[in-house]
């Protein structure tokens, strides 16, 4: 179920950080969000899918060394 979660999260985690990094790249002075807290949420959402791809290496590193040790 973790390497399932971790995944699907992967990838959602980076769409919304690319995405939020856009919005703040185009973002305009006086419209909308500032584009540095724009920015952040990006950063934030990029830390998540760096933690998720790590998640699903250290399951995948942890199911080759059990299957090994067969």
């Amino acid at each position: 179920m973790r390497h399932l979660l971790a995944k699907v999260h992967m990838p959602l985690f980076l769409a919304l950080a690319v995405l939020f990094g856009v919005w703040a790249w185009r973002s305009e002075t006086g419209s909308g969000p500032d584009s540095w807290a724009l920015g952040a949420v990006a950063l934030v959402f990029a830390v998540l899918a760096l933690l998720a791809l790590v998640d699903v290496a250290v399951i995948h590193n942890h199911r080759h060394h059990r299957h090994s040790r067969r």
